[in-house]
């Protein structure tokens, strides 16, 4: 697995009037930081009134990450330290992930907009995406008066997406039962009002090499 990337830092709000290495040269001896960037490059298509990103490449991952570290914790303290961004490089499968996620995010407004113009009582989800600490981003999701109940996928080493779970208006007796499958995630919600019901979410992972799962193994699943 190639981990180049891992030197690279993405840097923005650099006038490219600048002269990149000046730039860089100025701001790491105001910084008191002795490691030297082998590499500056300008990525993305050239737009009117818009600087493209800088990448800046590192000798090494550790020079990039105390790069980052010692400019967050100066950055905003130092006025004579230009106001910038910097974050660490994505490598492709990175880049398809935080653009997926992000995509996800953006649609809560309309998820919250068809449950009212729908007038639901209750939505089922699948890859919600979501993780610990996105409780912001769940409520924003709900509408007055409803819920989320949900079950996320652990967060493991090189693991993100899935999640399961349903959005519930107030005031519905419900109960929930997580179920821990080896190769689908699966959550059922069951009402114990008069007109009973159960509910089960199902979220199963596309076929990849990753996972070593196929379409012809799907019987499987449903035994389990």
């Amino acid at each position: 697995m190639k981990t180049g990337y891992k030197s690279e830092l993405m840097i923005s709000n650099i006038d490219e009037k600048n002269n990149e290495m000046e730039f860089m040269d100025d701001l790491r001896n105001k910084m008191q930081i002795d490691s030297k960037p082998k590499e500056l490059k300008r990525i993305e298509k050239k737009l009117t009134g818009r600087d493209r990103l800088l990448k800046v490449s590192f000798s090494t991952p550790f020079d990039a990450r105390a790069f980052r570290a010692k400019y967050n914790k100066m950055g905003m303290a130092n006025a004579d330290i230009p106001s910038i961004r910097v974050r660490h490089a994505r490598n492709k499968e990175e880049q398809l992930q935080f653009e997926k996620a992000a995509k996800i995010k953006l649609q809560t407004g309309r998820i919250r907009e068809m449950i009212v113009d729908a007038d639901l009582h209750i939505l089922a989800c699948t890859e919600t995406w979501f993780k610990d600490g996105d409780e912001p981003i769940i409520d924003d999701m709900c509408p007055p008066s409803f819920n989320f109940v949900g079950q996320h996928r652990p967060e493991k080493k090189d693991t993100r997406g899935g999640g399961v779970g349903f959005v519930l208006k107030s005031g519905l007796i419900t109960k929930t039962a997580v179920h821990n499958y080896s190769t689908f995630e699966a959550l059922t919600l069951r009402m114990t009002w008069n007109n009973r019901a159960t509910i089960t979410v199902v979220y199963r992972s596309p076929p990849s090499s990753e996972n070593g799962f196929s379409t012809t193994d799907l019987h499987e699943c449903r035994s389990e």
